[in-house]
Order: C-alpha cells, then structure tokens, then sequence
C-alpha cells in the first residue's frame, strides 16, 4: 500500500510504500494552547502556561503558508488583545499552528488545519 501524508511541521507531502501485512507507527499528536504575553523582534515568543510560567522556545513560523495568520496574529497583539496561541505537538517538535482572541473567539487557523480536514 502507497501511504501519503503532509507533514504537520514542514507542510511537505510525503509517500511511503509498505506490504499491508506489516504495521505502521503513528506519532501521537497533541495540541496545546497558551496566553501570548510577548513578540519579540526575533520572532520568537513569550506565553504563559496554565501553571503561570512562562514558556519562550517557540519562534513563529516562517512558511509562506502560515504568513497570514502570522499577520493576523501579530495586528491582533498589537492592538492590544488577550490571545490564545495553538501549538501542535508531535515526536519531540512544536510548532504554532492558529490563534484566537479571547475578546471575539475569532479563530485564525494555519492552511495545515484546513488540509487536515480534506
């Protein structure tokens, strides 16, 4: 059986050919979501966890795909809304995926979502 995927990270498609006879591993896949506190000029940004903390080591991504909703997230922070940040989690990587405003629970999804529901 020919096997295709998208890469939740990377949005590059993938195939792989396996004998039906034999198993085939699934990453398990989370999705997490945190309170944006700050963008800084690197890109990278600063979110606050359920617990309080906060949590630097997520950078916003670059791929053009993503552009408007990192446009859109960015005009949403600058003007001063509370917003959730929704990162996808899966074999040791992050990445953040859509946002929503708490004030309006506009989402603004990545294209990823809507390629996942095709």
């Amino acid at each position: 059986a020919t096997i295709t995927g998208i890469d939740i990270f990377t949005h590059k498609k993938h195939e792989d050919a396996c004998p039906t006879s034999h198993s085939i591993d699934a990453p398990f896949v989370t999705r997490k979501e945190f309170q944006l506190a700050d963008i800084a000029a690197d890109g990278f940004v600063t979110m606050v966890t359920e617990d309080g903390k906060t949590k630097e080591d997520l950078k916003l991504p670059t791929e053009e795909e993503d552009q408007e909703m990192v446009n859109n997230l960015k005009k949403a922070f600058e003007a001063g809304k509370d917003v959730l940040i929704g990162v996808m989690c899966a074999m040791g990587k992050e990445k953040i995926i859509d946002f929503k405003e708490l004030n309006q629970l506009h989402i603004y999804p990545s294209p990823l979502i809507f390629n996942l529901l095709k």
